[in-house]
């Protein structure tokens, strides 16, 4: 989506109409979604600028934001057409209509192991769905997105204190109807044992929904190889599945059937994913779009404990 200038969000220039066709309006990088009306854009990149020259351009990064629980919500913040590098004094704040926005709260800067695709994140409770607006300040300057907020019960993709589903996964020994399993290059580690069996093993896992060669927004590559790294510390606690999103590399995007198994057993219409679930089979925390070394190694740590 794109960036609105704060003052026009504070003014009310917009009425809701006009604020959509905004959101339309602007080409952007995305993080691959089939656009469902449970899911929200997501990407840290754009191609186009929908800012003011003095104003900050900002694009959501999180692709499923649901009202009544504490949200992790990430975004990408563009200055004068490039990724904003700011660590410090950078806020964000929320509002559910275009007037009125809540308090400005602090936005950490994440960009270990994914240094072109930095991102901002904090946490946010939406209390009810629908239409929001999300507010960037930094430096002095601002900008604005839309973004949409879902109730719990509209989308079918496990939430947060959700169960896992133990959906049978390609492995090296059984491809099962997908090839390539794996489009990183080189094949990653995580393909020895299938999701189904790993949630059987009664231990926490780390499943990866993500394809390398094909994510329209470069970011699945990225941070595939950040869980690498960072699984290596971790193996001996927590078992590793990674989950390609199509059949093949000859894709009709438009073709639902082209996704793979996995994919249409966990509901999902965008990617990258990262669920973290606990021994019992249930969801700890779910990672949608980017997210770096610091905030992988944080969440591993947590689950491993």
């Amino acid at each position: 989506m794109p960036s609105l200038p704060l003052s026009a969000v504070r003014a009310g220039h917009l009425d809701r109409r006009s604020f959509l066709a905004a959101g339309a309006a602007l080409v952007v990088a995305a993080a691959c979604s089939s656009g469902d009306d449970d899911t929200t854009s997501s990407g840290a990149t754009a191609t186009t600028s929908g800012a003011e020259p003095d104003q900050l351009e900002v694009l959501l990064a999180s692709a499923q934001l649901v009202a009544g629980s504490d949200q992790r919500v990430t975004a990408g913040v563009l200055k004068d057409a490039e990724p904003l590098r700011q660590a410090d004094g950078v806020r964000i704040a929320f509002g559910r209509d275009f007037k009125n926005l809540g308090p400005w709260q602090p936005a950490t800067f994440h960009h270990e192991g994914i240094d072109d695709r930095p991102y901002y994140k904090t946490s946010y409770r939406f209390d009810t769905a629908g239409q929001w607006v999300m507010a960037v300040e930094a430096g002095g300057k601002t900008g604005a997105s839309p973004l949409n907020v879902i109730t719990a019960d509209s989308t079918k993709v496990p939430l947060v204190g959700g169960a896992m589903i133990p959906v049978k996964t390609p492995t090296v020994a059984d491809h099962a109807g997908v090839d390539p399993i794996c489009t990183r290059d080189p094949q990653c580690p995580f393909h020895d044992v299938s999701l189904d069996a790993a949630l059987g093993e009664k231990r926490p896992v780390a499943a990866i929904f993500s394809t390398p060669a094909l994510c329209q927004s470069r970011v699945c590559g990225p941070v595939l190889d950040v869980l690498v790294k960072e699984a290596d510390a971790f193996k001996d606690h927590i078992r590793f599945v990674h989950v390609e999103v199509y059949r093949s590399m000859q894709v009709d995007f438009n073709d639902p059937n082209a996704l793979a198994p996995g994919m249409q057993a966990y509901h999902l219409t965008f990617e990258p994913v990262l669920f973290l679930s606990g021994a019992d089979g249930v969801v700890r925390e779910r990672l949608d779009g980017p997210y770096d070394a610091l905030e992988c190694r944080d969440a591993l740590g947590r689950l491993a404990a």
